[in-house]
């Protein structure tokens, strides 16, 4: 999900504060689901291990359900 992370899901992280190294560090992407775009962020378990992602709505796409959810589970 990091490699399909748009020009503008950038923007909007550096907007945030967070710089482009933090963004590529903690591999934060970018996708669709339920015809929704959303951020996902990565959740390790481990160094070498992703637990879940906490998924952020793209902003102003919130109003139809929640802003956050975990996927899978969390």
């Amino acid at each position: 999900m990091h490699l399909q992370l748009s020009a503008e899901a950038e923007e909007y992280l550096a907007n945030r504060g967070l710089m482009p190294g933090t963004i590529k560090y903690a591999k934060i992407g970018e996708f669709k689901k339920n015809g929704k775009r959303w951020l996902s962020i990565p959740i390790p378990r481990s160094s070498q291990e992703v637990s879940f992602f906490k998924l952020r709505c793209w902003p102003g796409e919130e109003e139809n359900g929640p802003k956050y959810i975990n996927y899978p589970g969390g």
